[in-house]
């Protein structure tokens, strides 16, 4: 299984969406929304670094947010931000 250094990952598919000309507005949700996945897992580590997500994990991020969140629509953007940066390789992501 491969290992991945999700900041420098996260970068990557930030610059991918500013070379596809996304707004400046999707940009920035998908920064804060994968900023916030970062914090549930613990990104204060210079590099932090990802072999897989599972559905345990996934549980635990839901409820992680459900926790934070209120709007059921700001716990779905940030679900769905996260899946689609994993998805470009979904080796990653195991649910």
């Amino acid at each position: 299984m491969k290992t991945i250094e999700l900041l420098k990952e996260q970068n990557q598919f930030i610059q991918e969406l500013e070379d596809k000309g996304k707004s400046f507005n999707t940009i920035k949700n998908y920064r804060t929304d994968l900023n916030c996945f970062n914090k549930f897992v613990g990104s204060s580590k210079p590099e932090l670094k990802i072999k897989e997500v599972t559905s345990t994990e996934a549980q635990e991020y839901s409820r992680y947010l459900i926790q934070k969140y209120n709007s059921p629509n700001s716990i779905r953007r940030r679900v769905q931000a996260l899946r689609i940066f994993f998805e470009k390789d979904d080796s990653y992501v195991h649910v």
